[in-house]
């Protein structure tokens, strides 16, 4: 995905424990789905993804607001990518479990120590696992 305005913020490295560690067994003591293997013979389990595109209004552009995002996915194994927009507000796109699309979500608009976020808006889009691993920051 290299390209003209974009660096890639981080691989998401899964190693052989899969997505969520070697457990097969919920908190509730159900058994989880079993894991499935990968073309590179890495075995993950099957979860549902959801691509959530986010456009957020308010002080989010200069102060760093773009790498917290990147590294906020990161941390939570989401993919996706990150820009500034020309009207001063900023557009994500992020692929991921639900859990950690909504966890995101919430970080970015209450944690970030000098960005002021106003507003946002969501808008769901079909997943599309075609852009390799990783959270890229775009021009």
């Amino acid at each position: 995905m290299g390209g003209v305005g974009k660096r890639r913020w981080c691989f998401i490295d899964r190693g052989t424990r899969g997505l969520f560690g070697p457990s097969r067994t919920s908190a509730s003591g159900a058994r989880a789905p079993a894991p499935r293997e990968t073309p590179d013979g890495i075995f993950q389990k099957s979860v549902a993804v959801e691509r959530r595109r986010w456009r957020f209004f308010g002080r989010v552009q200069g102060v760093g607001f773009r790498a917290f995002c990147a590294g906020a996915a990161c941390a939570r194994g989401v993919r996706g990518w990150v820009r500034n927009e020309p009207d001063g507000s900023v557009s994500a796109e992020a692929e991921g479990p639900p859990g950690a699309l909504d966890a995101l979500r919430h970080h970015l608009e209450k944690a970030h120590p000098f960005a002021r976020v106003d507003r946002w808006d969501e808008f769901v889009a079909s997943p599309r696992r075609d852009d390799g691993e990783g959270f890229d920051i775009q021009g």
